[in-house]
């Protein structure tokens, strides 16, 4: 990316997301409302190569979690929250009916038994918290709905 003489620097990112023989596909950094949901294709990929002087370059950029602030970190908390919270309410009632268990006291209990959140519940018998697992839920939906006959 370049500046302008006097000016802030410009230029956005892209990602790479899919390649074959016939196209390069990428996620760009302007968001969904740029071009299909934000990505968009480019057929061919010899076409970056702008001639034999100049080829289009890529950067590998990446991070880890711990390079992020403790703003980006909060933030990210809160979206999966908020994901998880928008897919919990869209499950069936019987959902709330499969058997849940306190790690710490060891009550089984219908999970709408339980007080808080999905990602942090309160058993009611201890009071103590704790965050169900994925495979807490799973194990409890293949039980309780399982029928080998």
């Amino acid at each position: 990316m370049t500046a302008p003489a006097g000016g802030a620097m410009g230029g956005h990112a892209v990602v790479l997301v899919r390649c074959d023989d016939q196209s390069l596909t990428f996620m760009n950094s302007w968001g969904p409302g740029f071009a299909n949901h934000g990505f968009f294709t480019i057929d061919r990929a010899a076409t970056l190569e702008i001639d034999s002087r100049r080829q289009m370059k890529f950067f590998d950029v990446y991070w880890y979690t711990q390079d992020l602030s403790d703003a980006e970190v909060a933030a990210w908390e809160q979206h999966e929250k908020d994901t998880g919270s928008r897919f919990i309410g869209s499950l069936p009632a019987s959902f709330y009916d499969l058997p849940v268990t306190c790690p710490h006291c060891h009550l089984v209990a219908n999970a709408s038994n339980y007080e808080g959140a999905w990602y942090e519940a309160v058993c009611r018998s201890c009071r103590r918290t704790f965050a169900p697992t994925v495979a807490e839920l799973v194990r409890s939906l293949y039980e309780n709905n399982y029928n080998p006959t």
